[in-house]
C-alpha cells in the first residue's frame, strides 16, 4: 500500500514540525510520503540578488497504533514456604522495551523474569496473546504500524507451591 518511490514513517513522539523538518532535509527530492498525519515545513532559500524564496513542504506520516499485550505464566516456588513477589515480577515482565513493528517471542519474556533481583521461582508455560484469548508460545507480530504495550494488568501468573 505503498506508492512507488515513496515513503512511509511511523514515528512515535515528536512534535509534528520538527518531524517534518527532519523528513525535508534527510529524504530525497520527488520521493512521495504516506501517513495520516500531514505537516508542513517552509523552507526559506535566498537567491543571490539577497531575496528569500519560501517553499512550503508537506508532508505525510504516521504515528504508532498501540497493541496491548496478554501474558500467562506460571511461577513455581523453589521453596515452598517462600512467596514470590508476583508484583515485581510483573513489572519485570512489563518492563520489556518494545519497538514499532517489532515481533515478539514468548520465549525472549523470560530473561525479563529472571531478571529480577531475588530469583526464588522457576519460570515456565510462558504464553502471549494479542486479544487476550487466543494465547501462543511462538511469535506474535504487531504489523507495521503497530507496538505492542505490555501492562501488568494484562499479565496472569499462576504461583506453584511445591
Amino acid at each position: 500500500g505503498i506508492p512507488a518511490n515513496s515513503i512511509w514513517l511511523v514515528v512515535e513522539g515528536g512534535a509534528i514540525s520538527e518531524i517534518v523538518e527532519v523528513m525535508v532535509k534527510q529524504k530525497g527530492g520527488g520521493t512521495g510520503t504516506k501517513g495520516e498525519i500531514t505537516g508542513r515545513y517552509t523552507e526559506t532559500l535566498i537567491r543571490p540578488d539577497g531575496t528569500t524564496l519560501l517553499i512550503a513542504h508537506e508532508l505525510q506520516f504516521d504515528r504508532p497504533i498501540y497493541k496491548p499485550l496478554h501474558m500467562r505464566i506460571t511461577a513455581r516456588r523453589k521453596t515452598g514456604n517462600d512467596p514470590i513477589d508476583i508484583d515485581t515480577l510483573k513489572r519485570a515482565l512489563a518492563a520489556r522495551v518494545m519497538h514499532i513493528g517489532e515481533s515478539v517471542d514468548a520465549n525472549e519474556f523470560y530473561e525479563n523474569g529472571y531478571g529480577v533481583s531475588r530469583v526464588n521461582f522457576v519460570l515456565t508455560n510462558l504464553q502471549i496473546s494479542d486479544d487476550g484469548s487466543t494465547f501462543t508460545d511462538a511469535e506474535l507480530y504487531p504489523g507495521f504500524q503497530g507496538k505492542f504495550t505490555l501492562d501488568v494488568a494484562n499479565i496472569d501468573i499462576d504461583e506453584v507451591i511445591p
